[in-house]
């Protein structure tokens, strides 16, 4: 049952904020949820044992379990995961992203006609930024290229291009949604207006 896996976690959690930590009352839980904040409340308690094998094991399951998602919801826990496996890691080296902006304005539309935009992605980290998706929100507006996931340098960027092409005049509002495993922004929103007559 979630439900009681779920319980047996935020109880978990309350015992640790208070000092107290029980593997085998948890142990249950991430065997049965595989879930990034169960294991990450094992790493904890394991840290206020002082145990470092069954830590960095745990570090390690998380780890296995980052994807741009969990990263979102999960950032802090996470960074601590990399922490117990590189004492010397620094957060200004992972992946970082950013985008030459995160709205695009598109003025000057037709209906029914094709207008092509380019987003610059850049990665400001000194790891690789690896691009795994890029999704947008109506079927008038599509990826061109970089269709798969896609890798970017540190300190390089990619140019990604676009296709708007509406059926309807006015103001329309879109967005783009690039996942990636940059540290900043694990799903970073760019927002399409469009001004169509």
């Amino acid at each position: 049952n979630v439900i009681h896996l779920l319980n047996q976690v935020l109880k978990c959690k309350m015992d640790l904020n208070q000092g107290i930590y029980i593997p085998t009352a948890l142990n249950n839980s991430i065997d049965s949820l595989v879930y990034p904040y169960s294991v990450y409340l094992g790493m904890v308690g394991e840290l206020m044992d002082n145990d470092t094998i069954e830590t960095k094991t745990l570090a390690n399951l998380m780890m296995k379990l980052e994807n741009p998602y969990y990263l979102e919801l999960f950032k802090n826990e996470f960074i601590t995961a990399k922490k117990v496996l590189n004492p010397n890691f620094k957060i200004d080296d992972e992946p970082n992203i950013r985008v030459n902006s995160e709205v695009v304005s598109l003025s000057d539309c037709a209906v029914s006609e094709d207008n092509v935009f380019v987003i610059s992605i850049y990665n400001d980290g000194k790891y690789p930024l690896k691009v795994s998706r890029i999704f947008t929100s109506c079927s008038c507006l599509n990826l061109l290229d970089h269709t798969d996931e896609f890798v970017v340098s540190p300190n390089d960027s990619a140019m990604v291009s676009f296709n708007f092409k509406s059926e309807e005049s006015g103001e329309v509002i879109r967005d783009v949604f690039i996942t990636s495993n940059a540290i900043n922004k694990p799903i970073l929103y760019v927002k399409i207006l469009a001004s169509i007559y």
